[in-house]
């Protein structure tokens, strides 16, 4: 766009002095006479009027030389200077003619350059105002949605992508539950991962103290995955995941009708929503989280204990439960028919695989984690086959 705007400078300071030229060339050019004899030689010829002759002329006229007794020199440079008029017409033409085509040219550029100001100030101005995300939280939600829908976790640039949104607040809605007297929405809730109430990772050297093994630098390009530990509490013939991605907190909104009218409460529910990163079909389970940061910020503690409260956990009336399932498919979270998760279809599935193990995180070991992941993927990918 500048070159154009260069050349089109150019080319008008170019057209505005051959003008000038022209001009000037206009303002000195003489009368020019209607007839000139000439010898056969080409030179002029001078007439030879008999002297009395002279004394017949207007005396307007006396004193005054003859056009037809101009000198030789002027009549060169007036030829010269019509010679450069006829030159310049047809160049000044030229130049008019590429004027133009550089206008029709230049018109769909500077409207393109137009549209995409507006667009880099309308992204500017949502980037910097503190409110734009409350503003359409509907569009923040399923961009949060397909990001976390489309990461395979083969792929290293996706797994680079998801580490960075990490750094970004989420809120997202996960089922609703209605029945006669109360409504209860379900949200995913994180305002920064690594900073508070995230599920946390016991160090492999100490046990007692929390790892932060996310800040090693051979975890920068991969989002911080944790390591559901094997215990012997764990069912025998029932599948938990062993390598899972935190997606956020499990929030419960009830809206309550009471004797003076209807209450909106607001509060977590102690349960923690994260993907099987094992699988393709990526299944999301609710955990619930036992351990705390202790007072020193780098031991933990156990100050949370489940129980069993049928008006804020989800799923509470259907078992007691501190792990389950919600959705075999990540693509069951948000289906066709339903803007949120079925809280029906949920159920039926938490009756399945629901259990009590208290269970705990430990750190990962990269090169473990991308073993299991290869793995278990191209297993999937087989038996996939088989069935098709």
């Amino acid at each position: 766009m500048q070159n154009h705007q260069q050349r089109l400078e150019s080319l008008e300071q170019t057209l505005q002095q051959h003008i000038k030229v022209s001009q000037e060339a206009q303002a000195t050019k003489p009368t020019i006479p209607h007839s000139q004899p000439r010898s056969a030689s080409g030179d002029t010829q001078t007439p030879t009027h008999p002297v009395a002759s002279e004394t017949h002329n207007p005396p307007d006229q006396q004193g005054k030389p003859s056009e037809k007794t101009q000198n030789p020199e002027s009549s060169n440079r007036k030829n010269q200077r019509q010679h450069e008029e006829t030159n310049h017409i047809p160049e000044l033409k030229r130049l008019s003619e590429h004027l133009d085509t550089i206008d029709k040219r230049l018109v769909p550029l500077e409207q393109r350059m137009n549209l995409v100001e507006k667009e880099c100030e309308k992204l500017s101005q949502s980037a910097t105002t503190p409110e734009s995300i409350a503003k359409d939280p509907a569009s923040e939600e399923e961009g949060q949605y397909e990001i976390l829908s489309q990461t395979n976790f083969q792929r290293q640039e996706d797994l680079a992508g998801l580490r960075i949104n990490e750094d970004s607040q989420l809120l997202m809605q996960l089922f609703s539950e209605k029945d006669k007297c109360e409504d209860a929405c379900y949200t995913v809730q994180r305002a920064c991962v690594h900073m508070w109430s995230y599920l946390l990772c016991r160090s492999r050297k100490d046990e007692r103290l929390i790892s932060d093994f996310w800040k090693r630098e051979e975890w920068l390009n991969y989002p911080t995955i944790i390591e559901l530990e094997r215990n012997t509490a764990m069912p025998k013939g029932k599948y938990f995941p062993r390598y899972v991605y935190e997606i956020g907190e499990i929030f419960n909104r009830k809206v309550v009708t009471k004797y003076n009218g209807r209450q909106a409460t607001h509060r977590s529910t102690g349960y923690h929503l994260v993907v099987d990163v094992t699988k393709p079909e990526k299944s999301l389970w609710l955990i619930y989280r036992y351990e705390e940061v202790s007072g020193d910020g780098h031991s933990l503690k156990q100050s949370i204990t489940y129980k069993q409260d049928n008006f804020w956990h989800p799923f509470a009336s259907v078992c007691e439960f501190d792990i389950a399932m919600i959705f075999e498919r990540f693509e069951d979270w948000k289906g066709t028919d339903t803007p949120v998760g079925s809280f029906m279809v949920s159920k039926k599935l938490v009756r399945q695989t629901a259990a009590l193990i208290r269970p705990t995180f430990i750190e990962p070991v990269l090169q473990e984690v991308k073993d299991e992941i290869r793995r278990s993927w191209e297993a999937s990918a087989k038996v996939g086959a088989l069935r098709r």
